[in-house]
């Protein structure tokens, strides 16, 4: 996970919900947003663009995802940075999490989570 030191750096937010679990506890999506948004104002970093759906934490079923690592790993480099509210927003396999965080690395792009070191 990164260090959130994101001064000058360019960023995707990535935000989800789950259809079952919206209003079970978690940031609704434009909550996701909004805080991932002030995070990177305080920061100095400048957002690209915020990709969000609502969609269940199974990669397979969440087409924005694939969307972002595409356009994140694409030569022209956009980003340095995905920041998400939590690791899990991201995907809820911690296998499948640590190989979107390998390849990421692999294109010096780093994933922050707004709630996790």
């Amino acid at each position: 996970m990164g260090n959130g030191n994101l001064s000058g750096k360019r960023v995707f937010i990535y935000a989800r919900v789950s259809p079952s679990r919206q209003n079970g506890g978690s940031l609704s999506l434009r909550d996701q947003v909004a805080a991932a948004e002030a995070w990177v104002e305080n920061s100095g970093a400048q957002v690209v663009r915020v990709f969000s759906e609502k969609a269940s934490g199974t990669v397979d079923r969440c087409d924005g995802i694939h969307e972002m690592i595409a356009s994140a790993e694409s030569d022209d480099h956009p980003v340095d940075a995905i920041l998400v509210e939590t690791p899990s927003r991201l995907c809820r396999d911690a296998q499948e999490f640590r190989r979107y965080r390998n390849r990421l690395g692999q294109k010096n792009v780093e994933i922050v989570s707004l709630t996790h070191d």
